[in-house]
């Protein structure tokens, strides 16, 4: 299981990766050997196909719940950074009235 862990780990940063450096050619041609080795999913009725249709949005979708909370987390450290200078400009100012 950890290796799979650590296979799924290295395919999503090689994907990022090569999103960013589309030039890099070698790295794209890794990724799509490593992306064709990954087992596939085989739907043999509608049942099926619904049923990781949904798993699949599910995963997604939790995947994107995260990436926003991590979003909000930094955008309210820079919002608080922003207020302690504020603060900090806003006492210079006294000091020098």
């Amino acid at each position: 299981m950890i290796n799979e862990e650590r296979r799924a780990i290295v395919i999503q940063a090689l994907r990022e990766y090569v999103k960013a450096n589309p030039a890099d050619e070698d790295a794209f041609q890794y990724f799509l050997e490593l992306s064709r080795q990954e087992p596939a999913v085989i739907c043999t009725t509608p049942e099926d196909f619904s049923k990781e249709l949904r798993r699949k949005l599910a995963s997604d979708r939790q995947k994107l719940i995260e990436l926003r909370r991590k979003e909000m987390v930094n955008c309210i450290a820079r919002l608080e950074a922003i207020s302690e200078e504020i603060k900090f400009l806003k006492k210079g100012d006294d000091l020098l009235s």
